[in-house]
């Protein structure tokens, strides 16, 4: 979370900070927001010539000034002599470190100037780019508050860039010895050859400090106090109601209450658990003693990567017995899409359900209960009297029917109305808690959470068929 930060807010720094002039740079900055909606890939296509044309210059006015002034420069590459910058300079040479970072010297000043300027637009491309995944995969781990984020593109997803490289190779050290199981005098090469540089770097912009550099610093700081809030009080959530979850056997005494009435209708009813049912549809029904004739608890959950097929987007499982009609299901969704993007939810997420209950009764067919086959004595005494042929044929026949009877209800209860239940648990510190604990849930946390995107607009829910069910969880 602290990398994160620190991409974030170079992310919202580096465009701010590229020109020298005010009202050039805020031009720029609208001209390069305005480019967002074309799709950030186009925008990249129509700008890789600068970046060839960038590199082609640093090359060719590296090569120009070796060939015209010193070929001998070629003996920088011995390490003796930066030990000897050291010693001659001493702490200039080491403050000299933070400004050499992407310098072009040479006798092209205007040119160079002018193809920097552009060079920059793309960092600033890049930044913005780079920082709205790293946002969008942050609220995917809940690690981030909710916010609406627009990918315009389905195929490309200071001080605080080298804080956040030192960071990320402190990492690849973590994997090195977890992961790839490499031998630890590999780890220590690695370490004495790459991370020791990044911390001489490091070490040297940091004495830019005092003069600016604490802003980027200052700016990472309360986005990982945010970051830290919204995701210590998500898990604690979480694991709150994985810890109070009802059980299947609940659900099925649940439902089968002699005092509960099943009404006509669908209830979709959304849940971050993708295992078991949240407490707060027991705490509903305890004060609301009726249930639409179908039950869907539904997970929404969004994947890195652009689009999933229509095909995999749904993944249903039924909760037994089947009399219930109560399904589980995990919605998925690529970053690059929206629910409302080719028909409304409701109608694919049904429609979908169908096709399940079909598939169902295929590949479990032997399994598959009929109320038909059984209704009366006399059914079941001709049934025993046919031979092994008309008996499989009937069989088949009366589970077939028993399917299109399912699919029908699913149908008359889609035409009594469908609505949306979602669970608007308020959070507080349970008795007993910290102060710093009751300072993060009760006054941090809560706060956010009144001054951000609340869970019906995420979802593009319909307002008319929204049902919003209170409870309050002592974390």
């Amino acid at each position: 979370m602290l990398s994160t930060s620190l991409v974030i807010g170079d992310g919202v720094l580096t465009p701010s900070i590229s020109g020298k002039v005010v009202w050039i740079s805020v031009g720029i900055l609208i001209i390069l927001f305005s480019a967002q909606r074309f799709g950030t890939d186009k925008v990249g296509y129509s700008f890789a010539p600068i970046v060839s044309i960038w590199f082609i210059m640093n090359a060719g006015i590296g090569v120009f000034n070796f060939i015209k002034y010193d070929p001998t420069v070629i003996k920088a590459v011995n390490p003796w002599y930066i030990i000897q910058y050291f010693v001659r300079n001493g702490k200039d040479a080491w403050i000299s470190l933070g400004g050499v970072i992407l310098c072009v010297t040479g006798p092209l000043y205007w040119p160079m100037f002018a193809i920097a300027v552009l060079a920059a637009i793309i960092a600033s491309q890049a930044m913005i780019s780079g920082t709205f995944s790293i946002i969008q995969q942050s609220l995917a781990l809940g690690c981030f508050p909710r916010v609406k984020i627009v990918h315009t593109s389905a195929k490309f997803e200071g001080i605080a860039v080298v804080f956040a490289e030192t960071i990320t190779s402190s990492f690849i050290v973590l994997v090195m010895l977890v992961i790839w199981k490499k031998h630890i005098i590999l780890v220590i090469m690695y370490v004495c050859c790459i991370m020791s540089i990044e911390l001489v770097y490091l070490s040297a912009v940091l004495y830019k400090f005092p003069h600016g550099g604490y802003f980027p610093i200052a700016f990472a700081s309360i986005l990982l106090t945010i970051m830290f809030i919204w995701n210590y009080v998500y898990r604690k959530r979480y694991y709150y109601e994985m810890e109070n979850k009802v059980s299947p056997d609940t659900l099925r005494e649940i439902v089968s209450r002699s005092n509960l009435c099943r009404i006509p209708g669908i209830a979709i009813f959304y849940s971050e658990l993708v295992h078991g049912i949240p407490p707060i549809f027991n705490h509903y029904v305890e004060n609301i003693p009726a249930l639409h004739s179908v039950l869907i608890f539904v997970s929404v959950k969004s994947l890195p990567v652009s689009k999933i097929p229509l095909e995999e987007r749904f993944l249903f499982r039924r909760v037994h017995p089947r009399e219930l009609n109560v399904f589980r299901c995990v919605v998925r969704y690529g970053y690059a899409e929206t629910r409302y993007e080719d028909a409304p939810f409701e109608t694919m997420l049904i429609e979908r359900l169908k096709e399940f209950i079909r598939d169902d009764f295929w590949v479990l067919g032997n399994d598959y209960q009929t109320q038909s086959m059984y209704h009366q004595s006399d059914e079941e005494d001709s049934i025993c009297h046919k031979d092994d042929d008309e008996d499989e044929e009937y069989m088949l026949k009366a589970k077939e029917d028993a399917l299109e009877n399912e699919i029908v209800m699913i149908d008359q209860a889609r035409c009594s109305g469908v609505v949306h239940m979602m669970g608007e648990s308020e959070v507080i510190a349970s008795k007993g808690s910290s102060v710093g604990k009751k300072i993060v849930i009760d006054l941090a946390f809560n706060f956010l959470k009144r001054n951000l995107r609340q869970s019906d607009k995420v979802f593009d829910i319909p307002r008319k068929q929204l049902l919003k069910v209170g409870m309050t969880y002592e974390l």
